[in-house]
């Protein structure tokens, strides 16, 4: 399989055609498959902040029928994401710009006009599933405070429970972090493996107790939690911190 997570590549994109045809009463095209692809393979690494793989792919067939709302313009087919061997239910959606309907089989398509996305995406599921002793693809040193994952995904919140004995304040404390997230930005930029930028963040604190980041994670990759994590665990200031 390719790195297209939708059908199959070239080579195997006319017999994938036929084969939606014969066994699913589906007539496909060649230019709805090509213009899907990318698509979808943007929204799932976009939601889910993994890369496509050989572990982390699209089933290759739909598992029912497709259903349109007419409503909306919006028609959808149940799929899979398969996470290392682990079956995981989806939708695929899609609808236009300029209110056409488009089918499956549809050869005058606009890459331009039509729009598709997954729904049912579960990035907490999947991760665990990817790395179930982990919880994140890569190792952390000891922490100084509990970590939980409760979820990951392109909006992501962050809760920073202070120690009761933090002395510093908390407005010191997040000018720190702030400046953190902008060096990993920066660094980024200027590395010849890019592993992408948040886009941006806002902040506030809850009780006076709970310190909480809102990210748009944008292109940042995975790795932004390593550097985070440990940069957390360096000031000393906190007694849990839960991605969310």
């Amino acid at each position: 399989m390719s790195d297209i997570p939708f059908f199959y590549d070239e080579e195997g994109l006319p017999y994938k055609i036929e084969s939606y045809k014969r066994n699913h009463q589906i007539v496909l095209s060649e230019q709805f498959v090509r213009c899907a692809a990318k698509q979808l393979r943007a929204d799932l690494e976009t939601k889910t902040k993994l890369k496509v793989s050989k572990r982390v792919q699209m089933s290759t067939s739909p598992s029912g029928e497709v259903v349109q709302d007419i409503v909306s313009g919006i028609t959808k087919i149940p799929y899979g994401i398969w996470i290392a061997n682990n079956w995981n239910p989806v939708l695929v959606a899609w609808k236009s710009k300029s209110g056409r309907v488009y089918t499956m089989g549809d050869t005058d398509i606009d890459c331009d006009d039509i729009i598709f996305w997954f729904e049912g995406i579960d990035p907490a599921l999947y991760l665990k599933q990817l790395y179930p002793k982990e919880g994140l693809p890569f190792k952390l040193k000891p922490l100084s405070f509990e970590l939980v994952i409760t979820r990951i995904c392109h909006d992501c919140v962050i809760e920073m429970h202070f120690k009761n004995e933090v002395q510093q304040k908390h407005d010191q404390i997040m000018d720190q972090i702030d400046t953190c997230i902008d060096n990993f930005n920066q660094k980024s930029e200027k590395a010849k493996k890019f592993v992408g930028v948040v886009h941006n963040w806002k902040r506030n604190i809850k009780n006076n107790q709970v310190l909480v980041y809102e990210l748009d994670l944008g292109s940042a990759e995975l790795i932004f939690f390593k550097h985070l994590l440990h940069f957390l665990s360096d000031l000393d200031c906190f007694s849990k911190v839960e991605i969310c």
